[in-house]
């Protein structure tokens, strides 16, 4: 396809103080084998040396807008979405990277498919900081396939926003993303699309999402749970008609058993055991027929835990030496 006649791609990247990461990202949407894009970088007031960092690509596609001050992420994102100006979006973390092939291989699917289908993402690699070399294959949104308003109702949701393309006129019918929620933003606004428009997947990894310490996860749940209550709140009556009141419960139960989730991992990466073990034993509670996940978390701390022991043990009796 000639570079005149491709439709354009704006991949929007927002970011704070991830300087350090965020030269992966551009590079990853620069050498895209689908040329007819522009990168727009939002900055959200950033007190690092984002700005040098985004200036050192010489390349008229990026484009850098910062914010005079913090506004959040869901800001950030709209102020790319208004500064766009291509038929598609793409979102990408600036924390994560996409694979040469993957504009190019969701374009020619949203051209050449039924104009129901707004949104096509992909499957992505997960690699955790402590396994770099690791890559393990999410294939989870392969189940959000077509018409998936009920699953998105009942809990299913991609997990990141960063392997889709999506029709620019999503945003134009469903709005833009809510920046009164402080949290379960992705949710409120997929469900928002899947009301007017059917998903697909291509079953390939085209992203590369990484897990690190310190960013994704954190020990405060507390902005979670309020970011919860809204939007249950605001999906409520659409859950409870299509679930009922049990299938409410079962769901907000599920969504608070994932965030003692993040606070136990996030607990046993900064060797917190007592709340790792309190956030652990909320899980069970909320979930108890969740048996693979009680021992998948269990398993997990007596060993962050052993480990610890072993280290302290090691350097009692050779100090200064690290054991690993």
């Amino acid at each position: 396809m000639a570079l005149d006649t491709q439709p354009k791609v704006s991949v929007i990247i927002t970011t704070y103080n991830r300087a350090g990461m965020l030269s992966r990202a551009i590079r990853s949407v620069l050498e895209q084998t689908f040329d007819n894009l522009e990168c727009i970088i939002v900055d959200d007031a950033s007190t690092d040396n984002t700005k040098s960092v985004v200036e050192g690509f010489v390349d008229k596609r990026v484009i850098y807008l910062q914010h005079e001050r913090q506004e959040g992420a869901s800001a950030a994102r709209n102020t790319g979405i208004k500064n766009a100006s291509g038929g598609y979006i793409a979102y990408l973390d600036s924390d994560d990277e996409w694979l040469p092939d993957k504009l190019s291989k969701q374009v020619t699917f949203l051209e050449n498919c039924s104009k129901k289908i707004g949104v096509v993402n992909c499957t992505h690699y997960s690699i955790t900081y402590d396994h770099p070399k690791r890559r393990k294959i999410n294939k989870a949104v392969l189940r959000l396939t077509g018409d998936v308003y009920q699953k998105l109702l009942r809990g299913e949701c991609p997990s990141t926003e960063s392997t889709a393309l999506m029709r620019k006129e999503c945003f134009e019918c469903c709005g833009l993303f809510d920046e009164t929620l402080p949290s379960f933003v992705g949710y409120d606004f997929w469900l928002r699309v899947a009301q007017q428009y059917h998903f697909a997947t291509i079953p390939e990894p085209l992203t590369i999402m990484y897990q690190h310490p310190g960013v994704r996860l954190t020990t405060d749940a507390s902005p979670r749970k309020a970011g919860l209550e809204g939007v249950l709140s605001k999906w409520g009556p659409e859950i409870c008609k299509y679930t009922g009141a049990r299938g409410y419960q079962q769901l907000e139960r599920y969504f608070l058993a994932l965030m003692y989730v993040n606070v136990a991992s996030q607990a046993m990466r900064e060797a917190r055991y007592a709340l790792a073990i309190r956030a652990v034993q909320t899980i069970i509670k909320l979930q108890p027929t969740r048996l693979k996940m009680h021992m998948r978390l269990t398993g997990k701390l007596i060993l962050s835990m052993g480990r610890s022991a072993l280290r302290s043990f090691y350097s009692s009796f050779f100090p200064g030496v690290s054991a690993r």
